[in-house]
């Protein structure tokens, strides 16, 4: 799976399906294949655009189309793996690797609250399916012990508010606590959940009961 949020390509774009969207439509209609297997898969993430030769070498694609993803669309690629059930990395990491994703790197597959997730090794389930079988589902949610995780995308390119009741979640009445995994911001909710995504990226949100 490359970094792109969508299936940008303006002439090809069958080529260039193997997106974020395209893999989380997998995971709205297929989540529960971890019920199946041991892990439902991710595949492997990629930061940059590709192409290859004969040989099956990779080279990053050079102007006019872009050859590293922007940090959010490679956020949200990350977390759709993570959310899925368990992922690897597909990424020259060494010392003649492109610097800007070996940055990447580092500050998108090191996040131990993030990471924590990917541990659990479970897919998350989509709160609503997508308006028709083609479309993914924007908001992904999976309960653990005492904690709720959701994950909510926005494919388009202005900020989106989520606005999801809590009961939707599965959860009850009272106050929650709530903390962005990706930026470590807290709050709370009560009754739903409402918060910006930023556009082409993702948000990753930890609910708990909160104290009385």
């Amino acid at each position: 799976m490359h970094g792109a949020l969508n299936n940008w390509h303006p002439t090809q774009p069958d080529r260039y399906q193997k997106s974020t969207e395209y893999l989380l439509n997998s995971l709205t209609y297929g989540w529960w294949l971890d019920e199946v297997y041991a892990f439902n898969d991710g595949d492997h993430v990629q930061f940059g655009n590709y192409e290859y030769d004969g040989d099956a070498n990779a080279y990053l694609l050079q102007d006019p189309y872009p050859s590293i993803w922007p940090e959010g669309q490679n956020r949200a690629r990350v977390t759709s793996a993570v959310i899925t059930g368990i992922y690897q990395v597909s990424e020259d990491l060494t010392a003649t690797g492109h610097p800007v994703i070996k940055q990447r790197a580092r500050d998108l597959l090191q996040n131990p609250r993030i990471n924590r997730i990917a541990e659990i090794g479970r897919s998350f389930a989509p709160v609503q399916a997508g308006p028709d079988r083609f479309t993914a589902a924007d908001t992904f949610v999976l309960r653990e012990g005492a904690t709720t995780y959701v994950a909510a995308f926005n494919y388009g390119a202005s900020s989106r508010t989520t606005d999801v009741a809590l009961r939707d979640l599965g959860l009850g009445g009272g106050r929650y606590e709530v903390t962005e995994l990706w930026t470590g911001q807290r709050g709370h909710a009560t009754g739903r959940l409402q918060a910006a995504v930023p556009a082409e990226g993702v948000r990753v949100w930890a609910i708990t009961k909160g104290r009385h």
